[in-house]
């Protein structure tokens, strides 16, 4: 049992803290459909746009399609939020 996704990606969501754990700067966009290469060019503008000392107190979530092996009130399919990192985004970039 369990939650999987086919790695297909609606939106991205990242949040800057201070070293107290304070939201410094937050940045969200969803989609309705897996995002396209323009999409992911808009990100990328917004991410350029973080200072070098903002870029290592990344926190970075995909929105996904996922899936529950087991039955969750009559459907297994769900949208949800999942943790990644500054490396896995900086790699959508280069698609």
């Amino acid at each position: 049992m369990g939650i999987k996704s086919d790695g297909k990606i609606y939106g991205v969501c990242w949040n800057i803290y201070d070293s107290n754990e304070h939201l410094i700067r937050r940045f969200e966009k969803i989609y309705s459909v897996i995002m396209t290469p323009l999409q992911v060019l808009e990100v990328k503008c917004e991410y350029e746009k973080l200072s070098e000392t903002e870029k290592p107190h990344i926190k970075v979530r995909f929105y996904m399609k996922c899936e529950a092996t087991y039955d969750v009130v009559g459907t297994n399919s769900f949208m949800c939020w999942v943790p990644t990192d500054k490396n896995t985004l900086e790699s959508l970039f280069s698609i």
